[in-house]
């Protein structure tokens, strides 16, 4: 999880995604929808582990570098992320 957390929050750059005025190629969203079910794993390991506050923290970073509506998220994607961290 440490290093899932490290490559998804300090390495990973992702320039363009949260820019409207950028379009997103197919295969970029495709990445894209890769970083985002990292993010779900990520979020979904530290809700296992009981830290709720660490999932709620990780899926905010993701909407805000990842947004779902720039990505047409695939809806198994979506439906992974409106199931984690309950409020």
């Amino acid at each position: 999880r440490d290093i899932l957390q490290r490559n998804l929050l300090q390495i990973y750059q992702y320039r363009g995604y949260a820019d409207a005025t950028i379009s997103l190629e197919m295969a970029t969203r495709w990445t894209g929808w890769n970083l985002y079910a990292a993010f779900i794993h990520l979020a979904a390991d530290e809700l296992k582990s009981g830290n709720v506050e660490a999932c709620r923290a990780t899926m905010v970073k993701m909407k805000e570098l990842l947004p779902s509506e720039r990505l047409d998220i695939p809806p198994q994607l979506q439906h992974a992320r409106e199931s984690l961290c309950p409020e």
